[in-house]
């Protein structure tokens, strides 16, 4: 399970560099997508922002999605599955580097995505965790020449107190 410890330092660290990030010499490369996979488990919209001008450096990632779970109904009145939706909040501190002279770059990033409801993908004894230490591993391209338009693609893992699972995700977006 994870530490309240965790969760606490964690949000520490994204609301600090939020506020370094609020300086008007470093509120460039900021990034709004949308992702399919990824640290959110499902879909979610992401905010991205380097915490430097520089298209590469570190930065971070803050976003709200869904995950739709299927939920058998015990009632005696109506039994059968449910479709039921699960609130996730992805957060993580990443790194981009990009390879000089091209629009490529390489993302790797740790962080936790906070759940509404309990995820039985993750399940394997009946706990009732809400949170899930992530990891991202992408490809980013990087507009050049004026375009707005960004994307990524790469492996998302999770890892809770019961499992790890190996995830991948694929997002684009509009990077202003």
């Amino acid at each position: 399970m994870i530490s309240t410890k965790a969760i606490l330092v964690l949000s520490l660290l994204i609301i600090s560099f939020n506020g370094i990030s609020q300086r008007t010499d470093l509120a460039k490369n900021k990034s709004l997508y949308a992702e399919l996979g990824g640290a959110a488990i499902a879909f979610s919209l992401n905010f991205d922002q380097r915490f430097t001008k520089s298209a590469s450096g570190f930065g971070y990632r803050v976003g709200t999605g869904f995950y739709p779970q299927s939920k058998f109904n015990q009632s005696t009145v109506n039994p059968g599955f449910v479709k039921i939706f699960i609130l996730t909040i992805p957060a993580q501190i990443n790194y981009v580097l990009q390879i000089k002279d091209s629009p490529s770059s390489i993302e790797a990033g740790l962080g936790l995505t906070f759940t509404s409801k309990r995820v039985e993908i993750f399940d394997t004894d009946g706990g009732s965790e809400h949170s899930y230490f992530t990891a991202a591993l992408m490809y980013r391209r990087i507009p050049t020449n004026g375009r707005h338009i960004n994307w990524r693609v790469g492996f998302t893992p999770f890892y809770n107190s019961d499992v790890i699972l190996l995830s991948a995700g694929a997002s684009i977006g509009y990077q202003f």
